[in-house]
């Protein structure tokens, strides 16, 4: 039966939203005079510690300005992935997180998929296997380690039906 799924990319799974696949906002378009004592909360990478988004150390952004970094917004069921830095974080925001929306760091980005297509659960639970093994050499000794949108939207995985998800 396994053998029989398909090999699909994140890119044919993601979402058609125009930023299905989105990184953080450069560093300089989050500045620590930007954050507030409420407000849109800033997922980094110590929010991505286990299964799911630890929810208890973030710093806030203001509506106005999550509205700014919209490319960077996430929600419920989006899949967080550290690009830069510590490779390897993954984690997903609960369907019953304490916030509807968030703004991912700049050492973060964000995977919105088709839920009619694909569980985005199955899809974390992939990515937090061996199955998903980002580069760890960057190409100039000076660099973090890093990846980006187009390696993490050309990762196949076996395409499970959704009836066996």
């Amino acid at each position: 039966m396994s053998a029989d799924w398909p090999e699909v990319s994140i890119e044919e799974l993601k979402a058609s939203s125009k930023n299905a696949i989105a990184m953080g906002p450069f560093g300089s378009r989050i500045k620590a005079e930007n954050f507030v004592e409420d407000g849109i909360p800033i997922i980094k990478g110590g929010n991505l510690t286990g299964d799911f988004i630890v929810e208890d150390k973030f710093d806030f952004l203001t509506e106005e300005k999550a509205d700014e970094l919209k490319t960077s917004n996430a929600f419920r069921s989006d899949i967080v992935i550290t690009h830069r830095g510590t490779i390897g974080q993954v984690g997903i925001i609960p369907d019953n997180s304490k916030f509807e929306r968030y703004v991912v760091s700049q050492s973060q980005l964000k995977v919105t998929l088709d839920q009619e297509k694909v569980n985005p659960y199955f899809v974390y639970h992939r990515f937090s296997s061996a199955v998903y093994v980002p580069p760890k050499n960057p190409p100039f000794s000076h660099q973090n380690p890093y990846t980006n949108n187009v390696f993490l939207e050309n990762i196949a995985l076996k395409y499970v039906p959704f009836m066996e998800h």
